[in-house]
């Protein structure tokens, strides 16, 4: 599976990733700022967190990814990755 090639924060949280074992682009893990400000509507910032940490996951091999949500009026958050056994500590963000 690719490694993660980088993130793209600017319309939502969309992790690019490389090319598979033959050589294709494999298309981004991506949640779109739009789907992210629609849940934010009905649920809680844990609640969130929670749900777009899993979709985001569930789309990656061997990496983690995590989000944190720092406020939804304006929206701001930010994201890390970091290889499968890296610790990631509880307040990364901080």
């Amino acid at each position: 599976m690719p490694s993660i090639a980088g993130i793209d924060l600017s319309d939502g949280i969309k992790i690019l990733l490389g090319k598979n074992q033959q050589g294709v682009d494999v298309p981004p893990a991506w949640y779109n700022s739009t789907n992210l400000a629609n849940y934010l509507a009905a649920h809680t910032i844990a609640q969130t967190e929670t749900t777009v940490n899993k979709f985001l996951a569930d789309r990656l091999n061997g990496d983690q990814v995590r989000i944190h949500i720092f406020s939804t009026s304006p929206l701001r958050y930010i994201c890390i990755v970091a290889n499968h056994d890296v610790v990631i500590p509880d307040n990364w963000w901080e």
